[in-house]
């Protein structure tokens, strides 16, 4: 069984990937969980896992979060199944368990992992998941700042948006330099992708080392993304056709002020991802002006709706609690 990952930020195109790659004949791209990432970042929390007590606990906590109704799965995970299928102490094997499992169930393959933030828990996936790839999804981080101000999953505003767009480049530069240094990572663009999405996929698959399947863009018919589109109101977009006109909406979308304050946020990490600033360097805020910004920004309503996740994140919250 082959293992890649996507490294991505919210709001950047992740899903319209995942459902592209899913549909793929040979390659499995389950909708998230948030499974590796809250157990990676915490295994020092359950000491040794080679005493039963301790291991136990962590099966009990990958079942919780399995079964947290984030997306749905072929799978069925309880404690009893989760014993079954790992050794004990065995935390990588556990995971890659989980996905088998349900890779078989849909006769595939490879596996396509979709969990963030990636570059808080790179280290446990290159040590546990020894030959695997990373497709590396980045999009204009004032196109995705404009996604963050509309979505009613997300607090904030464009400054918030932006605020998480430079976080995540700066992990993300960093492990892709290492990764794609060594041949185990690609760069894809959003632009690019919804532009000229059959050259992009062709990439993708060659980089994957699977055959271009044709299949992959008739994933807006697949019952499971339509499912999953209609779940949440942030979801919409994913039970649609590629949006070949979704980039530089911020210029129609966005204040010109509100353009300034993302690029004094993410100038250098644009720059290097060869996106364009609308203004010049010595025209960008100062850190005072930001600031101030930012607080009349806080002090407006946004689309933010709490009710979006909210059954979801109070499960999760006290799953984390425990941890």
């Amino acid at each position: 069984m082959k293992f890649s990952f996507l490294m991505y930020s919210d709001r950047s195109g992740s899903n319209l990937l995942k459902n592209m790659i899913d549909n793929h004949e040979n390659i499995c791209a389950p909708y998230t969980k948030q499974i590796i990432n809250p157990i990676a970042r915490n295994l020092f929390r359950y000491q040794n896992l080679n005493d039963q007590k301790n291991w136990n606990t962590l099966l009990e906590d990958v079942t919780n979060l399995y079964n947290a109704n984030l997306s749905s799965w072929k799978t069925e995970i309880d404690f009893k199944k989760l014993k079954s299928i790992s050794t004990k102490g065995e935390v990588g094997e556990l995971i890659k368990s989980i996905y088998i499992e349900e890779a078989k169930l849909n006769n595939k393959n490879h596996v396509f992992i979709k969990e963030s933030p990636m570059y808080e828990f790179t280290l446990f996936l290159t040590e546990n998941f020894i030959d695997s790839k990373f497709i590396y999804l980045v999009r204009d981080p004032r196109d995705m700042a404009l996604s963050w101000k509309k979505s009613p999953s997300h607090i904030g505003g464009v400054i918030e948006g932006a605020k998480r767009w430079k976080k995540d480049q700066l992990g993300f530069l960093r492990d892709y330099s290492i990764l794609h240094h060594k041949a185990r990572a690609l760069k894809v663009y959003y632009e690019e992708l919804t532009k000229t999405p059959r050259n992009e996929m062709k990439k993708v698959c060659d980089f994957l080392g699977e055959r271009f399947d044709e299949n992959m863009f008739e994933y807006h018919k697949n019952e499971s993304n339509k499912q999953h589109a209609s779940k949440f109101e942030m979801w919409k977009n994913t039970g649609q056709e590629i949006m070949r006109d979704n980039s530089k909406k911020y210029l129609e979308e966005l204040t010109k002020e509100e353009i300034k304050c993302i690029e004094t946020i993410c100038y250098p990490e644009m720059c290097s991802l060869k996106y364009t600033p609308e203004f010049d360097q010595e025209d960008l805020f100062s850190g005072k002006e930001l600031k101030n910004r930012e607080i009349a920004e806080n002090e407006l309503q946004n689309n933010y709706n709490p009710n979006e996740l909210s059954e979801i994140n109070e499960l999760k919250k006290r799953i984390y609690k425990r941890i």
